[in-house]
């Protein structure tokens, strides 16, 4: 699974709408969605740090299904709702719940249907912490991070130092928003695990979220050091390294992250953006057509040249390009 990753869009190029700097997976890759009435909010998961989900995938759940998962009103499942159906939900067959089928429902953007089901297990057996996780991280992704978090609250009670827990928590908090409020579980937790990737690329993200960079970077160093060589920490890597002016060195590392094996379309749009950032049209042209249509790829690589010839750092453009 991806974490934390940082994309430059918001969606699909051009439109520049992709969560939080493509921080990866856990944080990242933004859709627009509605939750429920309750939630009722643009879910943006913010020029992602891709850490931590996928390009432009939505919620393919069908409209019947979301409906039989609704209340009354019509309004979508939320964790509020599942107490009143906890006694039908000891009646489900626990056998029913897969970690398998919840990672491909992620993979697949079936966030709805998955909160629907998982939400049904986890009140018929709060001491599960699978289903605890893998409930947290599908409201994540849908932008519901205040409700992610109180799933994970409440399973901490049975498992208060669970590490998948508390560096999910981490995660719902930076993709909520709260990157310091993250760093409060995530220093403790890289403490108990100074050498774990996943650990660190998360801390990475939450430093680069607050415009720490130097410190950002010294966690993914860390993670590279320590052999792990995903394109996603790469490219939040890179990144880091671009919001702190360097732009030759950001390319580099983007370079290597796009030609590993499992590169995103993202990452190839973090490149071009790169490139053309550095003058570099031609090549950035290129490479943002093989993930685009050529029109869109103009539009993109036309934006970040005006950017860098009206003398925007690469830092300004790329926040300039998040708020479009």
């Amino acid at each position: 699974m991806v974490d934390p990753i940082w994309t430059v869009a918001r969606g699909c190029f051009p439109t520049f709408a992709q969560a939080s700097p493509l921080w990866t997976e856990d944080l990242s890759v933004s859709q627009l969605v509605l939750i429920n009435k309750r939630f009722a909010r643009i879910a943006l998961f913010g020029l992602s740090l891709v850490a931590l989900l996928g390009g432009c995938a939505h919620d393919r759940t069908d409209a019947a299904s979301i409906k039989t998962a609704s209340t009354p009103g019509g309004a979508t499942i939320d964790p509020s709702y599942a107490a009143s159906t906890a006694s039908a939900a000891r009646k489900d067959p626990l056998a029913d719940y897969s970690r398998a089928a919840s990672d491909i429902a992620i993979k697949e953007g079936k966030h709805y249907g998955a909160v629907a089901h998982l939400t049904r297990v986890f009140r018929a057996n709060p001491r599960d912490k699978r289903v605890a996780y893998d409930l947290a991280r599908h409201l994540r992704y849908l932008g519901a991070t205040t409700e992610a978090e109180q799933i994970l609250a409440e399973a901490q009670v049975h498992h208060p130092r669970d590490p998948l827990l508390r560096l999910e928590r981490a995660k719902a908090r930076i993709a909520g928003g709260r990157a310091r409020a993250a760093l409060e579980i995530l220093e403790p937790l890289r403490k108990e695990k100074p050498h774990d990737p996943a650990v660190l690329q998360v801390v990475g993200v939450a430093y680069d979220r607050i415009g720490q960079h130097k410190d950002a970077r010294k966690a993914y160093k860390t993670a590279i050091d320590r052999g792990a060589r995903s394109p996603k920490l790469l490219n939040n890597y890179a990144l880091s390294h671009l919001l702190s002016g360097d732009l030759k060195q950001a390319i580099e590392i983007l370079r290597r992250a796009a030609a590993a094996p499992g590169a995103t379309p993202q990452i190839r749009h973090n490149l071009a953006m790169a490139l053309a950032l550095d003058g570099q049209g031609e090549e950035a042209r290129t490479i943002a057509a093989g993930v685009s249509s050529r029109e869109d790829a103009e539009k993109m690589v036309s934006y970040f040249e005006r950017m860098a010839a009206a003398g925007a750092t690469p830092a300004d453009a790329w926040a300039a390009a998040a708020k479009r």
